[in-house]
């Protein structure tokens, strides 16, 4: 998690769809199972408004110890949920962590590069041309809506975004 929301999950000791900052419509915690897939799935859900292409960015990952029989009854009452295909688990309603053994890492990551988070944000969402010409600054790449990495960068780090 960035740090601001780390903050304010640590304070209540509990995770909400809306303190991880998830859309409405998805109504279940994403868990993951190692703290690599739990960085990945933030950035790429943060991509567009943390400055990870360019900048050193620092993330908060919470890890939190469920005993064996809570965890059981987690699953029997179908509140806990094996994802395989997205490296963890899902979590139905809110999660009250207080009572769990918990500890907080943090991670600083040098910056992925315009390239590379063109990449991995851009080409799996959206269409996106591979090899194109961006309208704006005229660099050859990756383009979308007729703009590279670099030009979409620029535009939502800017006031206007």
């Amino acid at each position: 998690m960035p740090d601001d929301t780390a903050n304010t999950v640590d304070e209540f000791k509990i995770l909400t769809g809306a303190t991880l900052g998830l859309p409405n419509h998805i109504h279940y915690l994403p868990l993951k199972d190692t703290k690599e897939c739990a960085v990945d799935t933030s950035m790429t859900g943060n991509a567009m408004v943390i400055p990870m292409a360019r900048e050193v960015t620092v993330w908060k990952i919470l890890e939190i110890t469920v005993p064996g029989t809570a965890a059981f009854q987690m699953v029997q009452d179908g509140k806990l949920v094996r994802d395989i295909n997205r490296n963890g688990w899902r979590f139905t309603g809110n999660l009250n962590y207080g009572s769990f053994s918990h500890q907080w890492y943090e991670v600083t990551l040098a910056p992925i590069g315009v390239d590379a988070w063109t990449k991995k944000i851009l080409m799996p969402t959206f269409r996106v041309t591979d090899n194109a010409v961006c309208c704006k600054c005229h660099k050859q790449g990756a383009v979308w809506r007729m703009h590279c990495g670099d030009c979409w960068l620029d535009f939502l780090h800017s006031d206007d975004a």
